[in-house]
């Protein structure tokens, strides 16, 4: 899932809640208010779904999504969006994140 700024914020919260082959996030961050998947509310339990067995539970999406790798690009002259704010959502995807969580920054003179 690729997203650029605005798109960039909506594919990590999508990749923190759903087993993606990966997400690329160009000049993004998170949303002060973004939950990690780490801290998602619980989703219902088997006995109260209905007729969504293909549902996971809380546990099970969180090891599926730590497989999720994340690519993480910035330009250190964007005047939209700090580098100092993609950073901080670069270490916040290592510090919140599983151990297993994949995540490469790269930072552009641009």
């Amino acid at each position: 899932l690729l997203g650029f700024s605005d798109g960039a914020v909506v594919a990590v919260e999508v990749g923190l809640g759903v087993a993606l082959g990966g997400v690329l996030a160009f000049s993004g961050s998170l949303l002060p208010e973004c939950i990690l998947a780490s801290q998602a509310p619980a989703l219902p339990a088997p006995s109260e779904r209905t007729g969504a067995e293909s549902v996971k539970t809380q546990d099970e999406t969180r090891d599926v999504t730590r497989s999720t790798p994340f690519l993480l690009t910035h330009g250190s002259k964007d005047d939209r969006t700090k580098l100092s704010v993609a950073r901080r959502l670069k270490d916040q995807l290592i510090s919140r994140g599983p151990e297993q969580r994949q995540v490469v920054w790269k930072e552009y003179a641009k």
